[in-house]
């Protein structure tokens, strides 16, 4: 595992070169150094895409002496010396000297630089270090962030455990739960009485549900003359898959087995990584919705706080 910071550097007689990069969705590179190198920045750039895939770069190419390649411009020296001459005989002495001259002349427009010729074969070995130095602090970096996710991937996988226990007893608190009320309501239908208004609107509900899509709310009397003992394992099933978590939490076991199979893969994992986060969050969504039941919404947050913590982590991840 690789992460996307560091820093890296090489230094080869007078030339020194400073690599660093930081996260970023593709591969950036920018380089800063003097002009004379423009004809190598591909033969560089190509250095790069070898050993990464992803990371914005900055590349400074720079001299550990700066080089005395600079020398008067001669022409312009003499143009200038002209331009004054002309000047002198329009304007008197003291107006002259009295005047701003020193903003017309720029003493850095008074000398000329002389392009340098460098040795490219020492230039792209000077970058090939500075550019191994910094994959190697990115590897350190990796190792580091590897065992801070594993360990948080572990603790989902550990969450996601308990609500598994938790499931198997909820289900069949709601089973034995529905069958009461269902009893009651039946008992109500029967004597011409319900016992409570939301038995009523739940069974009138889910016979709506049984008549075909039919929206007509069909009165007590005449529902107990028509469901059978069939309608009523229809519904309670229906009423019973609503709340059944048993598929997210499978799926869930199996995205963090393809996580950590994922972090083992010696490539590029990063938004691979990413997306298997994403879907172990709509996953935990799913459950939090889906329950009814306190604990199991508490583990659900405890749940997304680690993943939030973890996809912080991904994002520095190659």
């Amino acid at each position: 595992m690789e992460s996307m910071t560091g820093f890296g550097s090489a230094q080869k007689g007078n030339l020194r070169i400073e690599a660093k990069s930081i996260n970023h969705r593709f591969l950036e590179i920018n380089f800063r150094m003097p002009y004379w190198f423009y004809p190598s920045e591909m033969k560089m750039r190509d250095l790069v895409r070898e050993r990464f895939s992803r990371g914005k770069f900055d590349i400074i190419i720079s001299f550990v002496d700066p080089p005395q390649n600079f020398k008067l411009n001669y022409e312009l020296i003499k143009a200038l010396k002209e331009e004054l001459r002309v000047l002198s005989e329009q304007i008197s002495p003291q107006q002259l000297s009295s005047s701003p001259i020193s903003i017309v002349i720029n003493l850095r427009d008074l000398m000329t630089e002389i392009p340098l010729s460098y040795d490219e074969g020492l230039l792209l070995k000077c970058l090939s270090d500075a550019l191994d130095s910094l994959k190697l602090m990115r590897q350190k970096e990796g190792e580091a962030l590897k065992i801070d996710i594993m360990e948080r991937i572990e603790k989902i996988s550990s969450i996601n455990d308990k609500i598994k226990t938790l499931s198997s007893k909820i289900y069949e608190q709601n089973l034995r739960k529905l069958r009461e009320r269902i009893l009651n309501c039946l008992k109500g239908c029967i004597s011409g009485e319900s016992n409570s208004p939301g038995d009523t609107e739940l069974f009138q509900s889910n016979m709506r549900a049984l008549n075909n899509g039919s929206s007509e709310v069909l009165s007590l009397p005449s529902v107990a003359d028509k469901i059978t003992s069939e309608d009523i394992i229809k519904t309670l099933i229906l009423y019973l898959e609503r709340f059944d978590i048993t598929e997210e939490i499978e799926r869930i076991e199996s995205h963090i087995t393809q996580f950590k199979n994922t972090v083992a893969l010696a490539v590029p994992k990063g938004k691979k990584l990413d997306f298997i986060l994403q879907e172990l969050l709509r996953e935990f969504n799913t459950i939090s919705s889906k329950s009814n039941s306190a604990e199991v919404r508490n583990l659900v947050v405890e749940a997304k706080t680690e993943l939030e913590k973890l996809r912080e982590q991904i994002q520095n991840i190659e």
